[in-house]
């Protein structure tokens, strides 16, 4: 029950730094872009790769694994949001910022994960 808890609190925090950072990202560049969502679903994304593989490499305690990866950033990433955006922009009518933005969330998270993943490996010397 006590990972439950933790879990919870990660998640919590993990809401409010997504609802924050996306909202800043979203007024300073504007336009039809969700750019706030894009930003954190990449940042998560690196976040992610860098994590598990700290974890994975015993450089991170498996205990942090659940509250970290499940909580924060099962919060923190915001693909649901991203799909709702995708589906609004086709259905506004905007096909192209669709299909951009479907491409980039697509093309830079993956980066993200492969990037977050090749730093845990540079900072743990390997």
């Amino acid at each position: 029950m006590r990972e439950v808890a933790w879990v919870m609190l990660g998640g919590a925090l993990g809401a409010g730094a997504r609802f924050m950072l996306g909202m800043r990202v979203q007024a300073w560049l504007g336009g039809p872009m969700p750019w706030g969502t894009l930003t954190v679903n990449v940042l998560g994304c690196i976040a992610i790769g860098a994590a598990v593989e700290w974890i994975t490499a015993g450089r991170l305690s498996p205990e942090l694994r659940a509250p970290l990866v499940a909580g924060f950033l099962g919060a923190f990433t915001t693909y649901s949001a991203y799909a709702y955006d995708t589906l609004e922009l086709f259905s506004g009518g905007a096909q192209g910022t669709a299909l951009a933005y479907l491409l980039l969330t697509t093309v830079l998270c993956l980066g993200g994960v492969a990037a977050g993943v090749a730093l845990a490996r540079v900072a743990a010397g390997g």
